[in-house]
């Protein structure tokens, strides 16, 4: 669609912009670690967005006009994205964090005191709730969902108990592929997981996954590879970086890919499970951080 600016607004009657936007047009870009000091620009783009929202509205999940959502994530992390944009698009009420709290006791306050319908937190948060869990009262809490560490079976089946009447949800995605592409919806019973390590699901509406050797060929089910992800969430590249598209993306049967770093397999059921990373990336409160780039930033100083 086109959007013409310039007549109608009065303190700029002189000028005309025409700004054209479609699906190609970045709508943001956010910085990822690098493992050589410097950050990746990751742009995503207005159709990368609409296949994100499409996705989560096809795992039915529904965010209504009175719903109260927690966002817990600063905006330089995607996560936050996906914590905002839902809600407002459905008109409903978020509550943020103030800057230098505790986050999970935050989160804990928001939750009692103005009884939140939807949470999006990262896993670590309820390890450090589990003692306090007992004390929970939030019969309101519609959906909880989790991201950006691997969920763990002992920190979550406590919190199921504590939040029975909620869904929970386990949604994986790295920022290449839009907030987040892959979504497990937890049972009450036989909880899906490997390694104390719950599943990650399987794909979402508008992605593609596939999981391959070191010569990036497709492995079968029940064996351990690297998860590569494709579709109408993937990001165009990194934003004026030829060398480092070159190593992170590449072609299969016609189809662009983008290799995650991640080793996982798919089980018989179809569902993914997440078995850590290849390389020497950790996830701190959700944050991608190569270690490498700590090293080559600390080189600088000796």
């Amino acid at each position: 669609y086109v959007i013409k600016t310039g007549d109608s607004l009065p303190l700029a009657s002189n000028l005309h912009t025409l700004a054209e936007f479609n699906c190609h047009t970045p709508a943001y870009i956010l910085f990822t670690s690098g493992s050589t000091g410097m950050p990746k620009g990751v742009p995503v783009t207005y159709g990368n967005v609409s296949a994100f929202i499409q996705s989560v509205e096809a795992l039915g999940i529904r965010h209504r006009a009175d719903d109260r959502c927690l966002q817990m994530f600063d905006l330089t992390f995607d996560l936050s994205v996906g914590c905002y944009l839902l809600p407002l698009l459905a008109g409903a009420c978020i509550y943020t964090m103030p800057s230098g709290c505790i986050k999970w006791k935050e989160a804990f306050r928001l939750l009692d005191e103005y009884a939140l319908t939807i949470t999006f937190m990262v896993p670590s948060v309820i390890h450090y709730l589990r003692p306090y869990l007992q004390e929970i009262e939030a019969p309101q809490l519609r959906y909880s969902l989790f991201a950006g560490e691997a969920l763990t079976a002992d920190d979550t089946l406590p919190w199921q108990q504590a939040v029975p009447q909620a869904e929970v949800w386990n949604v994986y995605g790295p920022t290449e592929n839009t907030i987040y592409c892959t979504a497990y919806r937890l049972p009450q019973q036989q909880v899906k997981q490997i390694n104390n390590t719950i599943s990650i699901g399987r794909t979402m509406k508008w992605s593609e996954t596939m999981i391959v050797d070191e010569a990036r060929q497709p492995v079968a089910d029940g064996i351990i590879g690297e998860l590569c992800l494709s579709g109408e969430q993937l990001t165009p590249g990194y934003w004026q970086d030829n060398e480092k598209n070159q190593a992170a993306f590449f072609y299969h049967e016609g189809r662009r890919w983008y290799l995650t770093g991640d080793l996982c397999m798919v089980v018989p059921d179809g569902d993914i499970m997440y078995l850590g990373r290849k390389d020497s990336q950790v996830k701190i409160q959700g944050y991608r951080v190569e270690l490498s780039e700590i090293e080559s930033v600390a080189r600088r100083y000796y």
